[in-house]
């Protein structure tokens, strides 16, 4: 696991602020003045003098400065062996007032954390204060020593992606840096203390506290380390929390066992429902009947029981169904008054189906309509999704009017369409069709690009290319000839043969002269042959004119007769046109017009059924609700999720796997709710629409369909729990992780992992991780992770040995702290963090391996900083030598993330 990239920094100031020297308790900055005009010096240049802000003009601290505090939750344990810090936005906060002038990597923050136990300090009243206050009973037995404050305070870079030094980083961008102080102190098990952010200097102490500030105090610090007396402190911030003995997370991950989830544990096991009286049939009783209430989480290897509905139960629920079905399917739209409507219970998914009855047999194999809704704990399920909907109508109801604009407005272009395509059908048919194919060729030259020799095939050439490579010149079907179609038409009268001789018997029709073109097979009857051409008539004239003899005649008298007739050859090489039809052209060009606008309807109005776009017609579309249901139905049942929760045991992991039946029932119960309830609210909807389509939380984007849980209700056919998951592409049960103890307590979320080690050892960077899919919590101590991995492969023989289950602490989060001794120490008696005062300090090996054994305490158990530490012998830097500072020590406090490792065969 990586904590990405990250740079400790033991101080930040600005330019001006670290370059002012301190003049009384304010920072003086003297610079020069120079006014520049036309690239020139008008005049010398000013000596100009400001006070920079200082502490003495603090009184207050912006609550959005705090970014992170550590511990974050007060009513959870924390360790004492681990510092208590606060996170600041600003990455220069601690050190922006600061009136240290000395070293560079020591400088003194004008703000400190503290922490105190109950009986050491006492809230006063604010009085004429700025800020509110405390009473300190002793400085010297509370308080650290400020001359060592430069010790307590950072500032951590964000390194990931960027190049530069950390000082470069942050003046490139500020955002990537933030500040951090500690209260080093070591605190004691099972006491609750209190964090303040308090001044470090006098002047701060004496603003905060509305008494008048003096010159004289100049960097004067608020108390003085060997002070035994009581101090009054104003304070910016405060948090109160408590330490518990034995919090330290690897003595949490060391608690944790693997139990295995079976028929004997009450956990997951099935919460029986007695139903010998279902309350809705007088008389009807089935003595000592009871279903198993089915649960989101099961034991592995358990199957869903058959269906156990008793027989004459479940006929009297046939009976009552198909009464509910024939009323659905009554087409009674009269006025005369109609019977009252028949009050029971619902088929649920009928419309989805357009079922007219329910088939008992049916049931019995499983199919999902009739099972639903003749398995009582199936109707149960359904019946949960129905309460979800109920519990939540509003929100839900105002979801879905919040997309109604964006169908609207679909059905409203859809109008559109439809009448452009019946102008476009109608234009076909009245202009388009009745031209002379290679009319009709040549005025959609621009269109022959785009229309498909064989519509049916997106991978057949274009009119166009089919052309070109028949040889056909492009001049012939380009506009360039479209003032041919602008002649004035030969009006001709057809007779009965179709030609325009003989005796005229039909109306006078009006013909283009269009020649027909090279390689038509097929041209119009309109069409003039090529050697009847305007050209060719009157080449013919010419050769058979009595002039032209004549006139041969006299030439050949003067030129030699042998050069006359000669007809020139051209040496040009011309190209053979192949054979197409400009009928069909015409036919596909024609089909295309008309096509337009349903392509149009196709390209803005996505999300249509193939039945929707082939009727064109106004689409009912149902909205989508993409929050996840499983957040709703653990307020409404914890049992649901995972029946009889209460029972896991404490301090363990154990296994489980998704019930697809259950989840597929309440989808289907809350889906078929939802439609009623827009239904009585007039939302427009055939009742047919999917509106709820994830259970789990996956984290997915509300439009990402590839993490839904069910698929459209209306394409389900198969039986219930069989049905396609869009986020599970190999449809079998996900592998479910749930973890009770202290450590969700602690960590609230854990970092979780399934890994298969490479070989016959697990090594972190080899092994392949398989992340959670989905996660969730049950209760405060209680969490849940599911994988897209089967228990099957888990288990198998090329697995098995190598599976393992990894429970990290989350990175990101960086903590800081002590070990409370050494590694032999903390696995002999993790609980007795007391040994780490016994037997001296350990050897060091590495910074990681430092302890509270390695310190030396104050008066008030807060680090002594002025001892030094020899280098470990793997380290590479010396972050306790006698040049130590801030950033050095922090990285020696710093705790790396744990991780435990349980082999998975053992457990499944």
């Amino acid at each position: 696991m990586s904590v990405g990239k990250f740079a400790f920094l033991p101080n930040l100031r600005s330019a001006a602020a670290a370059q002012a020297p301190v003049e009384g308790v304010r920072p003086r900055l003297e610079y020069e003045l120079e006014i520049v005009g036309g690239g020139t010096a008008q005049g010398a240049r000013l000596p100009v003098a400001a006070r920079l802000m200082g502490p003495g003009d603090v009184v207050g601290l912006d609550p959005d400065q705090i970014m992170r505090i550590e511990p974050e939750d007060a009513n959870k344990g924390f360790e004492p062996n681990y510092f208590p810090f606060v996170q600041l936005k600003d990455p220069d906060l601690p050190w922006r007032y600061t009136l240290d002038g000395g070293a560079v990597n020591r400088l003194t923050p004008w703000m400190v954390l503290i922490a105190l136990k109950d009986d050491e300090f006492d809230y006063l009243d604010q009085g004429n204060a700025l800020a509110p206050r405390i009473q300190v009973a002793s400085a010297s037995g509370s308080l650290p020593d400020l001359g060592q404050a430069w010790a307590s305070a950072h500032v951590q870079v964000d390194m990931d992606g960027v190049t530069g030094t950390p000082n470069e980083v942050l003046l490139a961008d500020p955002a990537r840096g933030f500040a951090r102080m500690f209260a080093c102190r070591k605190l004691e098990a099972g006491t609750p203390y209190t964090l303040f952010i308090v001044p470090s200097y006098k002047v701060g102490r004496h603003a905060a506290l509305g008494e008048p500030v003096e010159q004289g105090d100049g960097d004067a610090l608020a108390w003085d380390a060997g002070e035994s007396g009581a101090v009054i402190l104003p304070y910016f911030f405060r948090h109160v929390f408590k330490t518990e003995d034995g919090q330290d997370l690897e003595v949490l991950l060391r608690k944790l066992r693997a139990v295995r989830a079976d028929e004997e544990d009450e956990a997951g096991a099935p919460l029986w429902v007695s139903a010998q009286d279902v309350g809705y049939y007088d008389g009807l009783t089935s003595p000592e009947y009871a279903f198993a209430a089915q649960a989101a989480l099961a034991q592995p290897e358990v199957k869903v029981p058959a269906l156990d509905t008793p027989v004459p139960l479940r006929q009297k629920m046939a009976a009552t169904l198909n009464s509910v079905l024939r009323e659905q399917t009554d087409d009674n739209d009269g006025d005369e008054e109609q019977e009252d409507p028949l009050l029971t219970f619902p088929a649920y998914g009928s419309h989805y189906t357009g079922a007219t009855e329910v088939s008992l047999p049916r049931a019995v194999k499983g199919w999902w309509f009739e099972r639903v809704n003749i398995d009582l704990k199936f109707r149960a399920a359904a019946g949960l999704g129905q309460a979800i909907v109920r519990e939540n109508d509003e929100h839900f109801a105002q979801l879905c009017w919040e997309q109604y604009d964006e169908v609207l407005a679909a059905n409203q272009a859809l109008r559109q369409l439809q009448l452009a395509t019946q102008l476009a059908v109608r234009i076909d048919k009245q202009h388009f069709a009745r031209l002379p194919s290679e009319a009709g060729m040549q005025l959609s030259e621009p269109l022959l690009d785009y229309v498909r020799v064989d519509p049916k095939d997106d991978r057949s050439a274009s009119i166009a290319g089919q052309l070109a490579q028949k040889n056909l010149p492009r001049g012939y079907t380009s506009l360039a000839l479209r003032r041919t179609l602008s002649r004035k038409p030969t009006r001709v009268v057809p007779t009965e043969g179709g030609k325009p001789d003989g005796k005229p018997t039909g109306k006078p029709q009006r013909r283009l002269p269009m020649a027909a073109l090279p390689g038509d097979q097929a041209p119009s009857a309109q069409a003039l042959p090529r050697d009847e051409g305007a050209l060719r008539r009157r080449e013919k004239a010419l050769s058979e004119s009595k002039a032209l003899g004549e006139m041969s005649d006299a030439l050949r008298g003067l030129f030699n007769p042998e050069m006359l007739g000669r007809k020139p050859r051209a040496k040009v090489p011309q190209a053979v046109v192949g054979s197409y039809s400009s009928k069909r052209i015409h036919q596909l060009v024609g089909a295309k017009l008309t096509a337009l606008p349903r392509m149009k309807a196709d390209h803005l109005i996505g999300g249509r059924s193939a039945a929707e776009a082939k009727d064109g017609g106004v689409i009912y579309r149902a909205p989508r609700v993409p929050e996840p249901l499983i957040d709703y139905l653990m307020r409404l049942s914890r049992d649901a999720v995972l029946s009889n929760a209460a029972a896991l045991p404490e301090n363990t992991v154990s296994f489980y796997q998704e019930n697809r039946h259950f989840i597929e029932a309440l989808m289907l119960g809350a889906n078929h709710a939802m439609n009623e309830e827009l239904r009585w609210r007039e939302y427009p909807t055939d009742m047919r629409g999917t509106i709820f389509h994830r259970f789990w939380n996956r984290g997915a984007a509300p439009q990402d369909t590839s993490m839904d849980d069910i698929g459209a209700l209306r394409d389900w056919t198969k039986k219930l729990g069989e049905h396609p998951n869009p986020a599970d592409a190999d449809g079998r049960a996900n592998l479910v992780v749930v973890i009770k103890g202290e450590v969700v307590r602690k960590l609230n979320e854990p970092l979780v992992v399934v890994s298969i080690a490479q070989g016959s050892a697990w090594e972190p960077d080899t092994a392949t991780d398989y992340n959670p899919v989905f996660f969730g919590k049950i209760g405060r101590d209680a969490v849940y992770y599911g994988f897209d991995i089967s228990r099957e492969y888990v288990l198998s023989d090329a697995v098995r040995e190598r599976a393992y289950f990894a429970i990290y602490e989350p990175p990101a989060r960086l903590r800081f702290g002590l070990d409370v001794g050494t590694a032999t120490i903390r696995a002999a008696r993790p609980n007795a963090p007391d040994l780490v005062l016994q037997g001296g300090a350990p050897a060091l090996e590495s910074w990681d391996d430092l302890s509270w054994a390695h310190m030396r305490l104050s008066a008030a158990n807060y680090v002594d900083f002025s001892k030094n530490l020899a280098k470990p012998a793997q380290a590479s830097s010396n972050y306790w030598s006698g040049s130590k500072q801030s950033a050095g020590l922090a990285r020696s406090f710093w705790q790396k993330p744990l991780a435990a490792l349980l082999p998975l065969g053992r457990v499944l």
